[in-house]
């Protein structure tokens, strides 16, 4: 399914930058032979959907000639010829895109191999927290000459930010609990906890997560210990799953059978399938926007 394997594969790739962050270093790291990127790169190729986001963002979406197999917004960058993913990148695509510059999130042998091969400069975009989600928008705008629109753009996501923040403070924090999942079954349930970008987007919308203490950024639970937790509130994200009546009756029946029938049925379960919950891009104040309004009594854009 393709909710499924969206989800899956954008947990890898959180997994894997969250990982490699033990060591310090910037979000936009210089990989293989290459020290610099090209001082005004013309012809860029990212694989990863936040990548793509940040450049159209700032003004340089039209220098970005290819983009990775689940890059979907904004239009103009899902048009755009697909090089596959961080795990299965197209190399030969890649190749006659005849880039200047590759951005990529996470390891990939494959394409820095390739990079060095062939003369074209790499760089490796670290966003793993909340905090180099700006960090990675201020670090593109200087790789690409946009450094003023980086910096309207960071001041436009604060400010936004900010006010959910301050309309949060003073309300009740109801205890909620997050899920990464399939659709298919209430099973191999993945959370977030506070390493995780999306546990600090939770407690600036105005939620407490009941997981938030563990020490692992997106653990796997049971359902035993969510049972053990009593949230007021689930949400799950379901990235791209078509969310029509049958498939939301389905999924609040599965929560039923498992104990979790008053929730379900005074409307506290919500799903998520917006495209942009799982993207650490600045779309990121949506989502905020998103959650709060659940916390707040309302029910999401995506429904419950």
């Amino acid at each position: 399914m393709l909710a499924y394997r969206t989800i899956a594969l954008t947990l890898a790739l959180l997994c894997s930058a969250t990982a490699a962050s033990a060591a310090p270093r910037t979000s936009l790291e210089p990989r293989a032979a290459h020290e610099h990127a090209p001082a005004t790169p013309q012809r860029i190729v990212t694989l990863a959907p936040s990548t793509a986001e940040n450049l159209f963002a700032i003004g340089a979406g039209d220098r970005v000639v290819g983009v990775g197999d689940f890059t979907t917004y904004p239009p103009e960058a899902a048009k755009l010829p697909k090089v596959g993913g961080l795990r299965d990148p197209d190399l030969e695509a890649i190749i006659a895109l005849r880039p200047d510059l590759v951005i990529i999130r996470g390891k990939s042998e494959q394409v820095e191999r390739l990079c060095r091969t062939s003369g074209i400069a790499v760089v490796e975009d670290k966003t793993d927290s909340f905090d180099s989600i700006f960090e990675t928008v201020h670090e593109l705008g200087d790789l690409v000459g946009e450094p003023d629109k980086a910096t309207e753009l960071i001041a436009d996501m604060r400010g936004r930010l900010a006010s959910i923040r301050s309309a949060a403070d003073g309300q009740p924090r109801p205890r909620m609990l997050f899920t990464l999942r399939s659709p298919d079954r209430l099973a191999n349930i993945t959370t977030v906890a506070d390493g995780s970008y999306l546990a600090k987007v939770i407690e600036l919308a105005g939620g407490q997560n009941v997981f938030g203490e563990l020490d692992v950024a997106y653990p796997q639970v049971a359902l035993e210990e969510i049972i053990a937790r009593r949230p007021d509130v689930v949400i799950e994200a379901f990235p791209g799953l078509d969310l029509d009546a049958a498939t939301r009756r389905r999924l609040l029946d599965q929560w039923r059978a498992a104990g979790f029938k008053q929730l379900a049925d005074e409307g506290r379960i919500h799903f998520l399938a917006d495209d942009y919950v799982l993207i650490p891009s600045p779309r990121v104040v949506l989502l905020a926007e998103n959650l709060h309004n659940i916390f707040s009594g309302g029910s999401g854009t995506s429904g419950h």
